[in-house]
């Protein structure tokens, strides 16, 4: 099974568009979701489509050929339709082979995909107005609009624009702390080599700043659940954040820039590495072989949920693939895929 989360309420108002309640006896045509970066599809196209039933496969076998993140949705002659494109007079004529668009809306993604964080750059982050009071804030480092969006949604005060290997300096993390409204912070580094920059930021302010030493987003997000903004003892909520950390095992995607011999790889230039907590776990020349691996070395015996943030070069095909391995290797462990946008590294992992 898959849950499609979008980055922001923005580019998919999943109530308006595809509530499973906004047409009776609607069902789903299976479907991924995709990123949004300049390097990918430029628009994002929807739109209502009434048509018959047994027209769908064939529309939907047109647009897999015309961009990625399609959604279908619905039944009983009208369907709800989602998609990545560069081409929308291809994608609107599609429909009307079959049926009758409605409702149509065009956005430009190129323009939407960096428009959270130019609004953290130029402070212009808004947290939500639940933590505005919180006497014990969040600030953590993060980059790419998905994962800048989901870590507002879980509460963090500020957010540092910045990640390996562009990692923000003492001064970019001091200056977030001092725009958090609490008075006490805590640091998500969310990077091994960030975590020392967090740490000299506590001896530069007069507010009270600790560290949860979180060596990647995802768990720096696992953290967030373990944080509470009604929380007043800082050692008790550092405790409950460090636990959480610490329960899923995590890993990335990314490529070999050189020959190399590392934890026991032969990789070659331009080879995908799945790496674990900082070590190489697998390599391959094909992407989705580094991420079946990947998952597969980190993936415990009683896993019940798996979470991909597809980020730069993450592809439709490869998502669906794994979650099909999954399925077929792993029967009841559900694969979650977020629109994480994050660079470098095509898809984060973490297993819980």
């Amino acid at each position: 099974m898959i849950s499609i989360l979008p980055s922001r309420e923005s580019v998919i108002p999943e109530t308006a568009w595809f509530g499973p309640g906004s047409h009776p006896g609607w069902k789903a045509v299976p479907a991924m979701t995709e990123r949004v970066s300049s390097d990918g599809p430029r628009y994002e196209v929807m739109y209502f489509l009434e048509a018959p039933d047994d027209s769908i496969p064939a529309f939907r076998h047109r647009w897999e050929g015309l961009g990625d993140s399609i959604l279908v949705v619905g039944g009983d002659g009208l369907w709800n339709c989602h998609l990545h494109t560069d081409d929308i007079g291809a994608a609107l004529e599609a429909g009307t082979e079959v049926g009758r668009p409605r409702g149509i809306r065009v956005t430009d993604l190129r323009d939407q995909a960096g428009a959270l964080e130019a609004d953290v750059a130029s402070g212009g982050f808004s947290p939500l107005p639940a933590v505005l009071s919180a006497r014990i804030g969040v600030v953590a480092v993060v980059k790419g609009p998905g994962l800048v969006e989901r870590f507002r949604r879980l509460g963090v005060q500020q957010i540092v624009i910045g990640g390996h290997p562009a990692s923000p300096t003492v001064e970019e993390v001091l200056a977030a702390v001092e725009e958090a409204p609490a008075d006490t912070v805590v640091v998500l580094p969310n990077h091994n080599s960030i975590v020392p920059v967090a740490e000299q930021v506590n001896g530069l302010t007069t507010k009270t700043v600790a560290v949860v030493p979180t060596r990647s987003l995802p768990q720096g997000l696992a953290a967030m659940l373990g944080y509470v903004p009604a929380a007043t003892e800082l050692d008790a909520l550092l405790e409950d954040m460090a636990v959480a950390a610490g329960a899923i095992d995590f890993g990335e995607v990314t490529r070999a820039a050189r020959p190399a011999t590392v934890d026991g790889w032969t990789v070659s230039e331009g080879d995908w590495l799945g790496v674990a907590d900082g070590r190489v776990v697998f390599a391959d020349g094909d992407r989705f072989g580094a991420l079946r691996g990947l998952v597969a070395a980190i993936l415990p015996r009683h896993a019940e949920l798996v979470t991909v943030y597809a980020g730069e070069g993450s592809t439709w095909s490869d998502t669906k693939a794994l979650e099909a391995w999954v399925g077929d290797t792993h029967p009841g462990i559900e694969v979650t895929v977020v629109d994480g946008g994050q660079p470098r590294h095509p898809y984060l992992v973490s297993v819980e």
